[in-house]
């Protein structure tokens, strides 16, 4: 989905992107995934930066849009003659200060930290109506261990 060769415009990309991680945590939301989603998401945002980088070939198009995006000239100059890879690339500081999360939100990518956190708590909240209902007794005892866990954690 991510892959640089991929066809298309960015937002088309995002927009996929979007779907899929969307669809993701609606299936897999009942588990408290807050660390791996929060992996997940530094991924995919360092993935987009790469795609960016790849994107601008040449290396006037590079510093151009560091330029644009507010490095200054010193580091727009270093990074846009790096001859270093373009996943390499998309890690640094000065990337991230360029083509920060919020940047790349505003371009429409869905930050997944809160919609997972959502559809955890809405999973919850269905389990514990689950509990109150008489003829679903077996869900009791795993709904239990569920919330214990979950108290301990």
């Amino acid at each position: 989905m991510t892959s640089r060769k991929r066809p298309g415009s960015f937002k088309a990309i995002v927009r996929a992107i979007n779907q899929y991680t969307q669809g993701w945590i609606h299936y897999h939301g009942i588990g408290q995934m807050k660390h791996f989603i929060q992996e997940t998401a530094g991924w995919f945002n360092r993935r987009l930066r790469q795609l960016c980088w790849s994107r601008w070939k040449r290396v006037k198009t590079r510093y151009q849009m560091l330029r644009k995006y507010g490095l200054p000239h010193e580091i727009a100059i270093q990074y846009a003659n790096s001859r270093k890879g373009y996943w390499r690339l998309s890690k640094p500081y000065q990337m991230s200060l360029a083509l920060p999360t919020k940047r790349l939100i505003a371009w429409g990518l869905k930050d997944i930290n809160p919609q997972a956190m959502s559809s955890f708590i809405r999973n919850i909240q269905l389990l514990n109506c689950r509990i109150r209902e008489p003829y679903v007794r077996w869900w009791e005892r795993s709904t239990s261990q569920l919330m214990a866990s979950l108290l301990l954690d």
